[in-house]
């Protein structure tokens, strides 16, 4: 666990170690819990956790772990801090939809119709029209390849 970069994200997000761990603040750990796995998924240095499906998308034991016994110290440096700043500035549903899409995204390269079915059994809720527009805002971005 790369302690350096996980105080950068943290100070990319706007947040200090005492808001990411207070047990109560659930959003400010899924937002970072987000913003992990998207800095993993691009391949970024000293982000490489195991994520497993989980209720709001892709989530990290080791990490939430990482987190709660995270002390202060000088952050490292992130090559994806602005994406990662965009990512996160999104609604929290949004989040959840973005990261499942990323979770799937590699088996269903050729099959939209397919994705979408796969991404709500995990998002039962998204629409076809807001799971399309997640899906497009990813790939305008650059983050997913299609």
């Amino acid at each position: 666990m790369n302690d350096s970069k996980l105080l950068a994200l943290i100070k990319v997000l706007d947040l200090d170690t005492l808001q990411v761990k207070n047990r109560d603040n659930f959003g400010v750990k899924m937002r970072v819990q987000a913003a992990a796995y998207l800095l993993q998924y691009l391949g970024e240095d000293g982000f490489d956790y195991s994520f497993s499906t989980y209720f709001r998308g892709p989530y990290s034991v080791d990490l939430g772990r990482g987190l709660s016994l995270l002390a202060p110290a000088e952050p490292g440096k992130l090559k994806n801090a602005e994406v990662a700043r965009w990512f996160v500035d999104h609604e929290l549903d949004w989040l959840s939809a973005a990261t499942t899409i990323m979770m799937l995204h590699a088996s269903y390269r050729e099959n939209e119709n397919g994705e979408y079915s796969a991404v709500r059994h995990y998002r039962e809720r998204l629409t076809r029209e807001e799971y399309t527009a997640v899906l497009m805002e990813l790939k305008e971005k650059g983050i997913l390849d299609r």
